[in-house]
C-alpha cells in the first residue's frame, strides 16, 4: 500500500490538470487541496475522469466553485479505480492544487501523469 503526495500543481488558467490516477488493482483514495494565490476571486473545479489532462460536464464533483483570495477548497476522501483521474480545473492562474492519500492493491502499469 503506497501513500504519500500523488501530484502537486502550479495550475494555469483554463487548462484540466489531473493530480492523481489510479495505481493499483483495487483503489486509490486521495484529499485535494486548491490554494487560491491571487488578490481575486478564481473559478475552481474538481472531476474524476477517465482521459487524463481533460474534463467535461459530467465528470465533475465539484464545479465553478468560487474560491476567494488567499482561501483553500479542500476535499476528502476522493475515491478512484484503476483507469481514472482526479482532474482539476480554475478560470485564473496562481491556484496551488495538490493531492495526498492512500492506494490499495497490487501496483499496475501505468504511464506517469504529464504537466497540462
Amino acid at each position: 500500500m503506497s501513500s504519500g503526495r500523488f501530484g502537486a500543481y502550479d495550475l494555469t488558467a483554463n487548462t484540466a490538470q489531473s493530480l492523481a490516477q489510479g495505481t493499483t488493482d483495487r483503489w486509490t483514495a486521495c484529499s485535494i487541496s486548491l490554494c487560491n494565490r491571487n488578490n481575486v476571486p478564481v473559478k475552481v473545479g474538481i472531476g474524476i475522469t477517465e482521459t487524463v489532462n481533460s474534463i467535461s460536464n459530467l465528470e465533475y464533483i465539484d464545479k465553478d466553485v468560487e474560491l476567494l483570495p488567499s482561501t483553500v477548497l479542500e476535499r476528502t476522501g476522493i475515491a478512484i479505480k484503476q483507469g481514472q483521474y482526479i482532474t482539476v480545473i480554475a478560470d485564473g492562474a496562481r491556484i496551488s492544487a495538490t493531492a495526498w492519500g492512500v492506494a490499495a492493491g497490487d501496483p499496475v502499469s501505468v504511464t506517469p501523469i504529464p504537466t497540462a
